[in-house]
C-alpha cells in the first residue's frame, strides 16, 4: 500500500511529463522493444540503457526474452556493451542466471525497493558514474518505470504494446492490463 500511495503522490507532482507519454507524437514512446533504434538513442545522448523485463522483453512470468528481443539485444550490445542493465520488479533467479550465462555483458540490477522508487536507477547512475540524463529506462508502465525515471532525472522510453500471453497467464496478464488502463485513465 505504501508503494501505491507513493506512486500516486509522485504522479501528481510529475503529472504533466507523465501525461506527455500518452501523446502519439512523443518520440519516446514505441510499440515494442525491437522497434527502438539504438542509433536514435545514442543521438539523444543515452549512454546507459536500462530495460524492464516483464512486458518489455517477454510476457509476464517468462524466464527468457522472446527471440525478436534477443536479436535486438545482440545488436544493441554493439553500441552499449557493458552499459545495458535489466531492472525488473521481479528479479527472478532463473532470469539472472539466464543473463549471466548468455549475456554476461548485461548487468542485472536488484533494487531493495521496487519501481516507482528510483533506487535501482540511482544505483546504476552511481555505480556507472553516468549523469542522470545519460541513463534511459525502457518500461511499459507509466506509474512505475516512467515515474521512476522522472524521480531520478533519467529519460524513459514507454512501451505501448507490451508483450503478454493471456493463454499462459490469463489472470496475471489481465491484472497488468487493467493497471496500465487505470494509469492512462488517471493521467488523462
Amino acid at each position: 500500500m505504501a508503494r501505491f500511495l507513493y506512486a500516486v503522490a509522485k504522479a501528481i507532482l510529475f503529472w504533466k511529463p507523465l501525461k506527455s507519454y500518452m501523446d502519439m507524437t512523443n518520440p519516446w514512446r514505441i510499440q515494442q522493444l525491437p522497434q527502438l533504434s539504438i542509433h536514435w538513442l545514442a543521438l539523444q545522448g543515452v549512454r546507459h540503457l536500462v530495460l524492464d523485463f516483464d512486458g518489455v522483453m517477454a510476457p509476464h512470468g517468462d524466464a527468457e526474452p522472446l527471440p525478436e528481443v534477443l536479436a535486438w539485444l545482440k545488436r544493441s550490445l554493439e553500441t552499449f556493451e557493458g552499459k545495458i542493465y535489466i531492472l525488473s520488479n521481479k528479479p527472478l533467479p532463473v532470469r539472472i542466471d539466464y543473463f549471466k550465462q548468455h549475456f554476461p555483458g548485461v548487468i542485472f540490477v536488484v533494487s531493495p525497493r521496487k519501481k516507482p522508487y528510483p533506487d535501482g536507477l540511482l544505483k546504476i547512475i552511481e555505480s556507472s558514474g553516468a549523469k542522470p540524463n545519460e541513463v534511459c529506462l525502457v518500461d511499459d508502465r507509466l506509474l512505475t518505470g516512467v515515474l521512476a525515471t522522472q524521480l531520478a532525472g533519467a529519460s524513459a522510453v514507454y512501451i505501448t504494446q507490451p508483450y503478454a500471453s493471456f493463454k499462459k497467464r490469463f489472470w496475471q496478464e489481465s491484472f497488468f492490463a487493467l493497471l496500465r488502463n487505470l494509469e492512462r485513465f488517471f493521467l488523462a
